[in-house]
């Protein structure tokens, strides 16, 4: 009976630390391109900066982006196509 609770108690453990392991993977940003839209990104200009250009339609209306900017990623929004770059 006590092996039976003791093994129990060990699946618990294994499966609470499969289920933290999960919820951190989930929150890392990865490299993804749901649009397959073409970019180029240029490291530096010059100035220190970090240039992503990313062409677009020419009449797509300016409501349809969202542009979400952090230190150590990018994601843009297009339509419902999400891409984002760490």
């Amino acid at each position: 009976m006590y092996a039976v609770w003791a093994c129990s108690s060990e699946q618990e453990k294994v499966a609470k630390v499969k289920e933290l392991e999960a919820e951190v993977e989930a929150k890392k940003v990865r490299q993804c391109n749901e649009g397959r839209y073409e970019f180029h990104l240029e490291d530096e200009d010059g100035k220190g900066n970090v240039v992503l250009t990313i062409p677009l339609p020419r009449h797509l209306d300016t409501c349809l982006l969202d542009v979400d900017v952090h230190p150590t990623y990018i994601t843009v929004v297009i339509k419902v196509h999400r891409m984002a770059y760490p």
